[in-house]
């Protein structure tokens, strides 16, 4: 039995409309990218799955900025004029986001969760390996030109405590640390 992504309320940022985690990911292979405001990274990570949501419908890719509302509208951009267009932007309320801090022990950002479509985590970290992403959207498997799309090399199998449970999960110790942040 693979693990299910907890069902947690989000707002979305381009209709303002409340949902959930398993809605967003209902059906769809899902890349999800937890962001914040303050972190330099992120953009970075948001171009990059702006790029691949653009080539391929067979995944969806989502973001969802976890300290600032207000903040996240701002970058986003108005919807005539959306930054990151292709991806799906949600908000996710501080006590949420300390939820998912305890499931998934994330402590820096970007940080992503992918899921296949049936809602069940398949990979999770601050990095991800790629290829079974790139796979799904008849995209080569190899390194590409652009630095951001290589796969990771040190993907590590971790129990969830589940026996048949794996999830890959990546180590990385360059990303914005969210314990630094007040919010």
């Amino acid at each position: 039995m693979m693990v299910e992504l907890p069902r947690l309320p989000l707002i979305s940022l381009d209709t303002a409309e409340e949902t959930n985690t398993h809605e967003i990911a209902r059906g769809h292979h899902t890349v999800i990218d937890f962001w914040t405001t303050r972190c330099t990274n992120c953009p970075d990570a948001l171009d990059k799955l702006q790029h691949l949501a653009a080539t391929s419908s067979n995944v969806r890719f989502a973001s969802i900025c976890c300290d600032s509302l207000d903040g996240a509208r701002e970058i986003i951009g108005r919807h005539d004029d959306m930054r990151w267009s292709s991806v799906h932007h949600y908000f996710m309320e501080h006590a949420d986001k300390e939820l998912c801090k305890q499931i998934f022990g994330f402590k820096k950002v970007p940080f992503y969760v992918v899921l296949n479509d049936r809602n069940e985590i398949t990979q999770y970290g601050n990095t991800i390996n790629w290829d079974p992403i790139y796979l799904l959207m008849g995209l080569p498997v190899v390194p590409q030109a652009d630095e951001n799309a290589k796969p990771p090399t040190n993907v590590n199998v971790v129990s969830t405590g589940t026996s048949d449970s794996k999830i890959p999960i990546e180590d990385t110790h360059d990303e914005f640390i969210i314990e630094d942040l007040d919010f």
